[in-house]
């Protein structure tokens, strides 16, 4: 996560974001559509910034007929080429730990 934090921008919640969460949120209500408040902010704050956004929910495509932001292709600019690795064994990194914690044994 520290790699991940250290080449992704961190975008501000000012009060622009807030306003343009709160008409998303009045126009998403105002179609009969529910959107977790989390996705709107998301929307909002990548609408301010012009930020492109990719996201894996259809709550995103939802925001978009009420004016939220665009999800355009992402264009691969390779800021970070060379910057991040994932190890051979990421999915099931901690796999041990979380088993037990969770009272899975395997």
């Amino acid at each position: 996560m520290r790699e991940f934090a250290r080449v992704l921008p961190e975008l501000a919640i000012d009060e622009e974001v807030w306003k343009t969460a709160y008409e998303l949120a009045m126009r998403a209500r105002a179609r009969g559509l529910t959107v977790p408040a989390t996705d709107v902010v998301i929307a909002a704050c990548a609408k301010r910034h012009d930020a492109d956004l990719e996201a894996a929910d259809s709550d995103f495509d939802r925001l978009v007929t009420v004016g939220g932001p665009v999800r355009r292709a992402a264009r691969r600019t390779g800021f970070s080429r060379g910057e991040l690795s994932v190890p051979d064994d990421f999915d099931v990194m901690g796999c041990t730990e979380i088993e037990t914690m969770f009272g899975e044994e395997r």
